[in-house]
């Protein structure tokens, strides 16, 4: 298989400055947390737009990009298709066929995204759909076997286990919402461990996902990850402690069981 320190430098340009801005947001995000979910200024009614139309134009181009990759890819290499690369993006592909399409309409909420917020993710999107795509179908020369060895079955198997537990998890909040019309304090399943099941389940899942593809792109796509949400995890546990006091569990920690 093609060693990944052999990308282009358009691709090593991408790569490090994703590493930069998901190093520096990590940092900036223990001080000034981003203004939306539970975290929305209530105050802010100036530059933002509702919160489908953000989700939708924040994740939708992995979509339209990875669709362009791929069938760029098959029609100019009609006679030497390497399908392997193809199911190789297909996880980052239906992740985000969940996220773009179907999610949005899902959450049941009436808070908008600041405008910011939204210019910022839809540029992240944008940069890492062309780095995983330009990783996987210009440099990678994947064989059976590297689809087959452990790392990749494990790396396959955690990016199932992560993407379920983040839909699962994100549409029980909703539910729960739902039901009490406010906020309630949630519990079973990993919620018994972390106050944020949701985004270590996310982590897991890009975890897996870059253990899979062996890419340079994928690991730094994990690493900014969890650099946006293991603070904002930090702050979510916070926000449960000072809305519930006492009545929250106090052996919950905020993302890493047991730990944090």
């Amino acid at each position: 298989m093609t060693e990944y320190f052999y990308e282009d430098k358009f691709n090593f340009k991408m790569q490090t400055g994703m590493f930069i801005f998901s190093s520096v947001t990590f940092f900036i995000l223990f001080f000034i947390p981003a203004q939306y979910g539970k975290l929305h200024n209530k105050n802010r009614k100036f530059l933002t737009l509702p919160n489908k139309a953000a989700w939708i134009l924040e994740e939708i181009p992995n979509i339209f990009i990875t669709i362009y990759f791929t069938f760029k890819y098959l029609l100019y290499n009609s006679d030497k298709i390497n399908l392997i690369k193809c199911l190789m993006i297909m996880p980052f592909f239906i992740h985000y066929v969940h996220r773009g399409i179907i999610y949005p309409f899902k959450v049941k909420t009436t808070k908008n995204f600041p405008l910011e917020i939204i210019t910022l993710a839809s540029l992240f999107t944008i940069i890492n759909a062309l780095m995983q795509n330009r990783s996987i179908f210009l440099f990678m020369d994947y064989s059976m076997s590297d689809i087959l060895n452990g790392r990749a079955l494990f790396g396959l198997f955690l990016f199932i286990l992560g993407m379920y537990m983040n839909i699962y998890h994100d549409y029980l909040m909703i539910k729960i919402k739902k039901e009490n019309n406010t906020y309630v304090i949630p519990h079973g399943t990993w919620f018994k461990f972390v106050s944020c099941p949701n985004y270590l389940a996310e982590i897991i899942e890009w975890i897996g996902y870059a253990l899979l593809t062996n890419t340079l792109s994928a690991w730094i796509f994990a690493f900014a990850t969890f650099a946006n949400l293991f603070p904002r995890a930090l702050e979510y546990h916070k926000w449960y402690h000072n809305k519930f006091k006492d009545q929250y569990p106090k052996e919950r920690k905020a993302i890493i069981p047991y730990l944090i």
